[in-house]
């Protein structure tokens, strides 16, 4: 019986965290919990007095806060023109 973790390396979601960040995203994933935002918040250095959503696109731009919202399980808005 093989069991299969949800392991996000060889996504699509995966596959754009490395080349947004330039870190694979299984630095922040456990298998237990999924994505850990409190140590990606760390690793970015988000200043104190900005939203690590905010400080996500100040510093990588709107597809990278999609990637991350995929990533925790949270629906990515779009931006009606």
């Amino acid at each position: 019986m093989t069991v299969r973790l949800n392991n996000p390396i060889h996504t699509t979601q995966g596959k754009s965290f490395k080349k947004i960040f330039g870190v694979p995203v299984m630095k922040f994933w456990d298998i237990r919990t999924g994505f850990d935002v409190i140590e990606f918040d760390r690793w970015l250095k988000t200043p104190d007095n900005i939203s690590t959503k905010d400080w996500i696109e100040k510093k990588h731009g709107l597809p990278a806060v999609k990637v991350v919202k995929s990533l925790i399980g949270m629906r990515p808005f779009t931006i009606e023109e």
